[in-house]
């Protein structure tokens, strides 16, 4: 079965820079990175590096876990993994 990796969205990431003579400092975030790629080891034994937006083959069983998993984003559920 194929199926297609779309990223995680939502990973909170910052950057802190100052200022040498004050020694004030900012910090940016930017909260809607998105997660390229994901390592993971699936059920049947496998482990697979997902990029953003490849097709993958996988067996019956992988396909199940991979479409039930999941992550929240400001309480919503979000699916990484689509049908292609």
């Amino acid at each position: 079965m194929r199926i297609k990796y779309t990223g995680i969205r939502g990973v909170e990431t910052g950057r802190s820079r100052g200022c040498s003579s004050c020694g004030k400092r900012v910090r940016n975030v930017n909260k809607y990175r998105i997660e390229y790629q994901k390592k993971m080891s699936l059920p049947s034994g496998r482990t697979l590096r997902f990029i953003l937006n490849r097709e993958y083959e996988v067996s019956k069983e992988d396909y199940d876990f991979l479409k039930a998993f999941y992550y929240e984003l400001n309480g919503n559920k979000e699916y990484p993994f689509s049908d292609v």
